[in-house]
């Protein structure tokens, strides 16, 4: 896989045993270093048909007690990654030919076998539009049936992601097919705690961060994950996932999350996205928003904890995480919220009456603050 990238430098044709999946927290990946994709390569080999020679060995079938055996294997996903990386015939011609033996390993979940498949599958489709325009029902199945059936494995749900959205493009038809596949998996393939003793386990879950911005719960990133699939498949304003998605996610549920105490900041940055796509920015006018007292205790705790936090003089930046949730996030969040034009269709001849209320006044300048410091920040920084 070294001939498919580009190290930029001696030395590149080391690999590292880490996760590349690490950052979405799951395991999966063959491991390798970010490197640039090598074009003139990848078309190369391409032409060669080298591809087609790897793919051939994940059909064959060994023990698990092999570890030799899972080595060759781990280095065939590593290339085939690399070759369809970025570059859109590479994708194709994975995708034409072997999509449907890297569905096949995945659903068997073999020693790891399954999530090394995974990754390659996220690699053919990441940034490809036309792939993920043209997605099957069958794949998706398969996808969410890994995500029911294999613990814990965020690698599934990075397929998901890639495909309802490309370069931060929404795409509807693709959204419409996650969300409905979603559905059909069911409670198996999506992890919620709605319910007393449910959520207590979330609690006792947040508990182990060992960091107010680190989640090391396998079990928490996959639901984190799922979360922020579902903020993907309802972004762009669309009636369909939005109804699907705040059934699944009531707002006080959101809400009560946001404001536990235990709560980690990146966990709170998801959930507050999905409440800005799911509720705030949508098509579906949702009834009771401005009045709602989950919506406002949970502006009041983020006034009164994270966004003053950030505003206070003694604050150094010091909290990368709290810092991009509260300027970036919260910001996005109360912008969608307070949104002139929907308060008016939904509040009438209320909407005086309702603004002069002190949260809304402390929402405004909040957001003026922020975008404030926010300014004079990158302003002193592009100075130094």
């Amino acid at each position: 896989w070294n001939l498919a990238s580009s190290s930029g430098g001696r030395g590149g044709g080391s690999t590292s045993t880490s996760s590349s999946n690490s950052s979405s927290g799951g395991g999966g990946g063959g491991g390798r270093k970010a490197k640039k994709p090598n074009e003139q390569n990848q078309r190369l080999l391409r032409n060669l048909r080298a591809h087609e020679q790897v793919a051939q060995i994940l059909r064959i079938p060994f023990d698990r007690s092999d570890k030799q055996m899972g080595g060759v294997l781990v280095a065939a996903h590593e290339f085939l990654q690399a070759f369809v990386e970025r570059n859109p015939l590479n994708q194709e011609a994975m995708h034409d030919n072997f999509l449907d033996l890297l569905l096949e390993v995945m659903a068997k979940d073999q020693s790891g076998n399954s999530a090394l498949a995974g990754r390659t599958v996220v690699e053919i489709f990441k940034g490809n539009i036309y792939l993920c325009k043209e997605v099957r029902e069958s794949t998706l199945s398969v996808v969410v049936g890994c995500m029911a059936n294999h613990s814990w494995q965020t690698t599934f749900v990075d397929i998901l992601k890639h495909v309802v959205k490309v370069d931060d493009t929404p795409l509807r038809k693709a959204q419409d097919m996650v969300m409905s596949a979603l559905e059909a998996g069911g409670e198996e393939a999506m992890v919620f705690y709605t319910n007393k003793v449910a959520f207590q386990h979330l609690v006792g879950l947040m508990g182990e961060c060992a960091r107010f911005d680190d989640v090391r719960s396998e079990e928490l990133r996959f639901h984190l994950a799922v979360v922020d699939l579902l903020t993907h498949c309802t972004e762009g304003k669309n009636l369909f996932t939005e109804i699907k998605c705040q059934s699944l996610m009531p707002i006080e549920d959101i809400c009560r999350v946001v404001l536990h105490p235990s709560t980690p900041v990146r966990m709170k940055e998801i959930y507050v996205n999905f409440l800005t796509h799911c509720y705030f920015d949508t098509e579906l006018e949702v009834k009771d928003l401005y009045t709602n007292p989950h919506v406002r205790a949970l502006f009041r705790e983020l006034l009164r904890r994270d966004v003053a936090q950030v505003l206070s003089p003694d604050y150094k930046g010091t909290e990368p995480a709290l810092h991009h949730f509260v300027t970036v996030t919260v910001v996005a969040c109360v912008a969608y919220f307070l949104d002139g034009n929907k308060i008016a269709d939904m509040l009438g001849d209320n909407t005086r009456v309702v603004l002069s209320l002190p949260l809304f006044r402390d929402l405004y300048l909040a957001i003026l603050d922020l975008g404030a410091i926010s300014w004079e920040r990158t302003w002193v920084t592009s100075t130094m």
